[in-house]
């Protein structure tokens, strides 16, 4: 099986994440740098323009944290294509069923309006 990795940069004082750019801010999500040469350019290019940008200071109290992400099983696509298929015909039949039943309460009430008028 295949292992990938993938790199972010946390804040250690609220587990916040970097979202890189030259003006990095920090949020739950962040942004994930899929190798680690991005995560170093993006580290160089604050470096290199400590002016132009916020530079490293923002991330003082940061660490790289690693992921690992490993592929453990394979599945046919058309098994998921199915799937996907049986699940969405089955909400239409419920939508169907909804309306048919609307549509049923709907004539009833009418039937019981003309019943009514035509019983005075």
């Amino acid at each position: 099986m295949q292992t990938e990795f993938f790199y972010k940069i946390r804040r250690k004082s609220d587990g916040l994440f970097s979202t890189g750019g030259s003006s990095p801010g920090f949020s739950k999500k962040g942004k994930t740098w899929s190798t680690r040469a991005n995560l170093d350019r993006h580290l160089g290019m604050l470096l290199q323009y400590p002016d132009r940008f916020w530079g490293l200071p923002v991330y003082k109290d940061c660490e790289v944290i690693t992921f690992i992400t490993e592929v453990t099983d394979y599945e046919p696509v058309d098994k998921f294509i199915s799937v996907v298929a049986e699940r969405k015909q089955m909400k239409e039949q419920e939508r169907k069923e909804r309306h048919d039943a609307w549509m049923c309460d709907l004539r009833r009430k009418k039937y019981e309006a003309l019943k009514e008028e035509f019983e005075k």
